[in-house]
């Protein structure tokens, strides 16, 4: 089994880690499920973005300079995401709290 095949197995495995995740993570609240939470979203969405733009930002469809710009770009939105939750758990009430507020309207 090559790097790649571990490597896709491993996203394929978190992502089934995520399916109870995101329902305990509605009824329990604290800073540990709030970064835990964060972590996930930011590594699953990271993971998803990198796929598409290896499928899809290929030199030959977008151009030499386009198609090695796509991995950074992902990696700075990600890094940014990344900020952007943790400096929301830290300064507000946290996701987990965020979205119980969202769903009890």
């Amino acid at each position: 089994m090559g790097p790649h095949a571990l490597h896709f197995k491993l996203e394929r495995y978190f992502a089934a880690s995520m399916v109870p995740l995101l329902p305990v993570a509605y009824f329990v609240h604290g800073p540990f499920m709030d970064y835990a939470l964060t972590v996930a979203i930011v590594l699953h969405s990271h993971w998803g973005i990198m796929v598409v733009i290896q499928d899809y930002a290929r030199p030959l469809v977008i151009g030499e300079t386009l198609a090695k710009m796509a991995p950074i770009a992902a990696y700075i939105s990600s890094v940014l995401l990344l900020f952007g939750l943790l400096v929301f758990n830290y300064n507000d009430c946290g996701l987990t709290k965020a979205f119980e507020m969202v769903f009890s309207l």
